[in-house]
């Protein structure tokens, strides 16, 4: 400690003990009773905590791993315990267990086998393959229901998280009677549900539930199922985005549209559509979400494709029936198809769902669209 002045040493002296008045007798005192910093004990961190044999050990265990883990053979001159410790190691029990995920579930689970270099192509594919994490009422409530909370109270359903399990959070609610905190516990049953990046309209998921338990969900358009059980009605809930004006859901879909195609509204449907180089017309429904808009355009460069390769040739037209579906399967788009199959059904004088001969149909509007209904409808008859 500094002393800027005499009496700053009597005043310090004195408050430690000392009886001393004097400068002298004062200095006398402190340096006395007064431990220096050199002589104090130096702290555990300025020794070494392993001794050099254990140093080379450890390097040698980390070089073993770094080389061998994720070797399908070892090599013979490895020793016993080497080849246990490799495959005792973390990263080789992770990749038996990824094995048994599905595809699109690996890469949320790749935790060990990122650090080495022998697994980075699989980490890669798992990557490449990766799907969206899901939330569902469904699964929600499974998760609840399977969870085993006891006779906790305040239950709750849990979140869509990679760490599945029971979460709890507590919180004050004031004092009790002999001057202690109430404290309130909410328990929740978290879970994790995984969905593929492409599927179509029938799809399976991954579910963990709170209990860690692996369950492969099974979902079609209107019934769902959860491993072994029976299936289940689905809810399909409406979505909860706002409707968008025309310029934001034309700037949404051209972000994604490629340069061969182009965007453009039709004003008598009302809806936005893409057109290809062949002047050859695609409508789309209303753009809600980015990943919606995706999923139109790659609908549509697919009707597109397929647009080009049949060929359209019309033989006996009278004894074609041509349906709703055909004009779907045949790549067309499901506005304009509805649109013109109302049309029909109004001049014919036919109600409900029918299928109509080709040449009435001809007859009535004989374009690109028509005949390639027509195509496709002889080539299923």
């Amino acid at each position: 400690m500094k002393y800027k002045t005499k009496q700053s040493v009597i005043d310090a002296a004195q408050n430690a003990g000392s009886t001393a008045k004097t400068y002298t007798g004062a200095k006398k005192y402190i340096m006395a009773n007064t431990a220096s910093v050199f002589d104090e004990p130096k702290p555990d961190l300025w020794y070494r905590q392993t001794t050099q044999e254990q140093w080379i050990a450890k390097d040698h265990e980390r070089r073993l791993l770094a080389r061998y883990v994720g070797m399908k053979r070892l090599p013979r001159y490895l020793s016993a315990e080497n080849r246990l410790l490799i495959l005792q190691h973390p990263a080789n029990r992770e990749m038996k267990r990824l094995q048994e995920k599905p595809v699109y579930v690996r890469a949320h689970y790749v935790n060990y086998c990122s650090d080495f270099p022998r697994m980075q192509k699989f980490v890669r594919v798992a990557e490449k393959n990766r799907g969206e994490l899901v939330e569902m009422d469904e699964i929600e409530k499974h998760s609840y229901s399977v969870c085993d909370f006891g006779r906790k109270k305040r239950t709750h359903c849990g979140d869509s998280c990679l760490s599945p399990g029971m979460r709890t959070e507590s919180y004050d609610r004031g004092q009790n009677p002999w001057g202690g905190k109430w404290t309130h516990y909410d328990y929740y049953a978290d879970y994790t549900l995984i969905s593929p990046v492409n599927h179509g309209n029938n799809y399976s998921m991954y579910y963990v539930d709170a209990d860690h338990n692996r369950h492969t969900v099974y979902v079609t358009q209107n019934y769902i199922k959860i491993g072994k059980e029976e299936p289940q009605r689905r809810r399909i809930a409406t979505p909860k985005t706002a409707k968008f004006p025309v310029h934001i859901q034309r700037r949404i879909l051209s972000a994604h549209v490629p340069g061969i195609l182009s965007v453009d509204y039709d004003r008598e449907e009302k809806s936005l559509m893409l057109v290809d180089g062949f002047g050859e017309q695609y409508h789309l429904p209303e753009i809600q979400t980015v990943k919606y808009a995706k999923n139109c355009v790659k609908n549509a460069i697919a009707a597109f494709r397929k647009r080009r390769a049949e060929k359209v040739k019309i033989d006996m037209p009278e004894k074609i029936w041509v349906s709703v579906e055909d004009s779907y399967d045949a790549g067309n788009c499901h506005t304009e198809t509805n649109r013109f199959a109302a049309e029909v059904m109004k001049k014919i004088g036919a109600d409900g769902h029918v299928c109509v001969r080709a040449d009435v149909i001809l007859a009535i509007r004989n374009d690109n669209y028509t005949r390639r209904a027509v195509s496709y409808a002889a080539t299923r008859n």
